[in-house]
């Protein structure tokens, strides 16, 4: 087809009529070759580009691969950032990634968590449609991580291309202040929190152990040793022990006392570092558990008891006297200005049934 129009262009040019026409023959030809012959290899890139089954409105069709349409996507992928490399600080102790500007999230590699933080990292992602995201497998000693994104873009009324991507991430290494910490010497500490509960039975201890799992409030301790009677944290910093403090004298009454020691003294800046020990009591009554109130403690509370039962241990104590139902809070402050201790654990009483009652005057 472009060699007819080309030829029909090259002898359109040079119509002579009679005698003449027999000298032009030959230009003609050439100019008609020369032209079909740039023809044909633009067909070749416009044959490539007419194959291309473009998805349109109403019909589900797939792209082909490779195409100069592919040339201009991938062009569009660059100046949208989604193609590009980024940087990942990240804590190898911690496993947390910093958020910019100083914000460090927790997240296991190929998880929900890290694929949502990574997503979020792109630029100008809202200019097209993300379809699909998942991780591409790399070696963890790489330190790379790979991200398959299937985005969509209309690029005319109701027509749409998608494309897929494989964006990449370099991870770097960084050392925070309890990591590095840890890496130098784990002994190290600041600050160091001792749990004893001196009872034959230690439900308020596990207990306590399940809130603080729960919540994570150990989070920022740097070692953890259990003893037979205890619990000991140690943390890099005498604020994090603090706020540990109070994280357990809001579930269970608690009461500590702070030890220090002096580690090291700077003579010309004036500089003292110290070692903290927090040394926590719990209360040692439980809940079920039968308690023989102080004298004291009975006149303060209205003449309770002095025999009544432990219905609930948190924060405050919930004390019931068994023969006029009455229900009592203690707070910790209240507890330990007259502490108490269980005259028999829920393990020592015995329940029974009520068969016949007779009134004896």
């Amino acid at each position: 087809m472009w060699y007819c129009i080309g030829a029909d262009i090259g002898s359109g040019i040079f119509v002579l009529t009679g005698q003449e026409a027999k000298g032009t023959v030959g230009p003609a030809m050439v100019l008609s070759y020369a032209i079909s012959g740039v023809s044909a290899m633009l067909s070749v890139f416009c044959y490539t580009e007419f194959t291309v089954e473009i998805p349109t409105a109403g019909k589900m069709l797939h792209c082909h691969h490779h195409t100069p349409a592919d040339m201009w996507q991938y062009l569009d992928a660059f100046l949208l950032g989604l193609a590009e490399k980024s940087h990942h600080y990240v804590l190898p102790e911690c496993k947390k990634f910093l958020q910019p500007p100083r914000t460090w999230i927790r997240a296991e590699l190929e998880s929900k968590e890290l694929l949502t933080f990574c997503i979020k990292r792109l630029k100008n992602l809202s200019k097209v449609r993300l379809v699909n995201a998942e991780f591409v497998w790399t070696e963890p000693h790489s330190k790379r991580i790979k991200v398959k994104l299937n985005v969509q873009k209309e690029v005319l009324n109701g027509v749409k291309l998608e494309q897929a991507y494989i964006t990449e991430y370099v991870v770097t290494d960084h050392m925070c202040e309890s990591c590095s910490r840890v890496q130098a010497n784990p002994d190290q500490w600041v600050a160091a929190v001792q749990l004893p509960q001196h009872v034959s039975h230690r439900r308020l201890l596990f207990y306590l152990e399940q809130l603080i799992l729960k919540h994570d409030a150990a989070v920022r301790a740097i070692k953890i040793n259990q003893m037979d009677e205890d619990i000991d944290f140690f943390f890099s910093s005498r604020s994090h022990a603090l706020k540990f403090l109070e994280f357990m004298g809001k579930v269970v009454p608690i009461k500590s006392r702070n030890d220090k020691q002096l580690v090291s003294h700077d003579t010309k800046s004036n500089d003292y570092n110290y070692k903290h020990t927090f040394s926590v009591e719990i209360c040692p009554v439980c809940r079920e558990d039968l308690v023989c109130l102080p004298p004291k403690v009975v006149v303060g509370l209205g003449n309770l008891g002095p025999l009544v039962l432990c219905a609930k241990v948190t924060n405050n104590i919930v004390l019931v006297d068994p023969f006029t139902l009455r229900h009592v809070f203690l707070d910790a402050d209240q507890y330990w200005r007259l502490p108490f201790r269980s005259l028999l654990s829920y393990k020592q009483l015995v329940e029974y049934i009520v068969l016949d009652v007779e009134s004896v005057s």
